[in-house]
């Protein structure tokens, strides 16, 4: 059971964030939408190479099956994706050539760190 916040005064805002709407308990949660941000690198393991940019990942978020954002990696190896949502999401990266990265990432409302991913070779 939720507890629900009494109304403020005026029925505004009476708590950071949160508003209540109307007798029905209905509450609106305003979050801000994060860009999240990294580069890609690959790993060649045969030559013993580390640190080249991977341009053209394909970078993808997907929550229950579905794609919820998706962008590619520019020719420095650097990605955005745009306003995404506090939530669970796998990660995937993947590139022809490369193993596909694949991870839980957990996107919170605050302190987004910029990720740095490393693919190898097939």
């Amino acid at each position: 059971m939720v507890k629900m916040p009494g109304a403020a005064a005026g029925g505004g805002c009476n708590t950071d964030g949160c508003h209540v709407a109307g007798s029905a308990g209905r509450i609106y949660v305003n979050t801000e939408d994060l860009d999240l941000a990294g580069k890609v690198t690959g790993i060649d393991m045969e030559n013993s190479v580390a640190g080249a940019v991977i341009g053209n990942a394909k970078v993808r978020l997907s929550r229950n099956g579905r794609i919820a954002y998706r962008t590619s990696t520019d020719a420095t190896g650097s990605f955005t994706l745009k306003k995404v949502k506090a939530n669970e999401y796998t990660l995937k990266v993947a590139r022809k050539g490369y193993k596909t990265y694949r991870q839980p990432y957990e996107m919170k409302q605050k302190d987004v760190s910029s990720l740095e991913i490393t693919l190898s070779r097939k």
